[in-house]
This record gives structure tokens, sequence and C-alpha cells, in this order.
């Protein structure tokens, strides 16, 4: 595609979320398209999509056990295309105080490890997208998430979710390359 009709493309393309790893700009979608992601022409190929989520206990969990604390945990989440299902960071399972619903031998990119499974509610906090409730996850010990750097504030680098198949297939997801656009909608 050239450059005149990429131009042309993504002047098609309004009312959507607009998402820079910087900046969020929210608008009403008026076309079923409810996350619009703009990354410079590297920036998506090298580093991948990422969203603005914050993690919860499973509202199933919180109406069961009256001794669960609602409480939230806002991070990042990266799309991952490999994982058939949604991970979140071993520390934020021990943060929220989820209880584990399940153990169980995953294969991970490092390989084969043994993994808590949790449940949680998943919210896309600068997208409109759907909440997904009561959602299973496993857990993994995710190297580049420290989480005393998300408590100080700084969510924008650490990415504390990996979002699976399981979410994603849900989705309509489109990436245009000559633009380094992504939109998703649900």
């Amino acid at each position: 595609m050239n450059e005149l009709a990429s131009s042309a493309w993504l002047n098609r393309m309004t009312n959507f979320h607009h998402i820079t790893p910087q900046n969020i700009e929210i608008s009403p979608p008026t076309t079923g398209i409810k996350a619009r992601a703009i990354y410079g022409p590297n920036l998506l190929k090298d580093h991948g999509i990422k969203l603005s989520v914050a993690i919860s206990p499973a509202t199933s969990l919180l109406e069961k056990r009256k001794t669960i604390e609602n409480k939230s945990l806002s991070v990042r989440g990266l799309l991952d295309t490999g994982a058939f299902q949604t991970a979140i960071d071993e520390s934020i399972a021990d943060y929220l105080k989820l209880p584990a619903i399940s153990s169980l031998q995953i294969n991970t990119a490092a390989g084969p490890t043994e993994s808590q499974g949790y449940s949680i509610n998943l919210n896309f906090t600068r997208q409109n997208l759907q909440q997904k409730p009561n959602l299973n996850v496993n857990s993994v010990k995710l190297n580049f998430f420290n989480l005393k750097k998300t408590l100080a504030g700084d969510t924008n680098a650490n990415i504390g979710v990996l979002i699976g198949r399981d979410v994603m297939s849900n989705w309509s997801i489109t990436w245009h390359g000559p633009s380094s656009t992504v939109l998703i909608s649900d």
C-alpha cells in the first residue's frame, strides 16, 4: 500500500480511542472500533501492543468469600498471541491476596513451569473494551514486572499481564503496518 493510500485509510478511521505509550485521548466510538493505537514505525514491531488494565478479585469470589478484600491494581497488559490463557505476574496475585483455584503445569517461552490458577476481573481502564469478569488466569514470574515500581505509580513500563488468546478470541484486531495503527473491537 502506498503512502497516499495508507494516509487515506487512516483518515477514514475516526472517533476511536487513540492510544500511544505517552498519552491517551478518549472519544466515543461510532463504528464498533473500541480502541485505536498509533505507534512509531518501530515501536509496535519491537515492543508489541500494550493496554492499560486493572486487575481485581473475581466478582464470583467476592460474592462467595466475604473475607477477600476488594482492591485492584493498575498495570500494563501485553497482547501475547502465543499465550493460550491470560497470565498475571505472581506478585500481583500475592498483593491482591487472591486465593488459588488450581495448580497446574504450563508451558512458557522459558519452558515448563508450575503455575497457580486464579480468578480475576480484568478491566481495560483506558480503552472502551468490555471488562472480562471472572476470568481464570495463570500466574507466572514476569521478569520485566516490578510491583514496587507499579505501586509507586510507574505503570507505563511495567507489564504485569500477558493477555492471551482466551481474551483476544473475543476481539477483532487489525494491524495496519504502514501506519503502525492497531484497531481493536469487541
